[in-house]
């Protein structure tokens, strides 16, 4: 998975919890997911990491 743009822009949307014992978030950034724009929840995604 790819951020769809350079530096990963972020969009506020649905809350999510990422754990049963997180806090409720809303932030999602966009991805390229098999080559079309996608969002996924910024908390639960692990950086530092480019496929």
């Amino acid at each position: 998975m790819k951020c769809w743009v350079a530096g990963c822009s972020a969009v506020d949307g649905g809350k999510y919890k990422c754990t049963s014992n997180s806090p409720t978030e809303n932030r999602w950034h966009e991805v390229n997911w098999g080559g079309k724009k996608r969002y996924a929840a910024t908390r639960c995604l692990e950086w530092g990491r480019v496929e």
